[in-house]
């Protein structure tokens, strides 16, 4: 059987603990903004989850590209200026890419403004990680930069 090579282009959560941005040092998943993946990768990526769910807190869609609508991922890397840094980080079958903490900065903001619609409790105090490492303290500032 010939191996697939894929591509992860990571934002989100495990982002930021690339970066080390995150403290918890925690994540459920991995948010990639790629292509959608075939039924095989697909396939590989649930069971992956199902044989890691009896050691680790794993989502079955732990590797997933909800960033991307209907499969545009040119629309989503536009909306955020999106530049992604290869990892140094070696595997056999997998590119992986990391969002620099521009693009970081930009997708959380996104996202933190969503947050009441959302319910989600993380983006504002990502963000606020994410501007402290760049050495953004003040309105003004975070202003100057966007």
């Amino acid at each position: 059987m010939e191996k697939e090579r894929i591509e992860i282009c990571a934002i989100g959560g495990f982002a930021l603990l690339y970066r080390d941005i995150r403290q918890d040092r925690y994540t459920r998943d991995i948010d990639t903004v790629t292509r959608n993946y075939s039924k095989r990768v697909n396939d590989l990526i649930k069971a992956v989850s199902f044989d890691l769910a009896n050691q680790i807190i794993l989502e079955e869609n732990w590797l997933n590209n909800d960033n991307v609508f209907e499969d545009d991922v040119l629309s989503v890397e536009r909306l955020i200026s999106a530049f992604w840094e290869k990892s140094d980080w070696k595997f056999q079958n997998i590119d992986l890419y990391v969002a620099d903490i521009e693009t970081l900065f930009r997708s959380k903001l996104i996202a933190a403004e969503d947050d009441n619609l959302t319910g989600r409790k993380q983006d504002m105090p990502d963000l606020m990680a994410i501007l402290n490492k760049m050495g953004k303290y003040t309105k003004a500032e975070c202003s100057e930069f966007y």
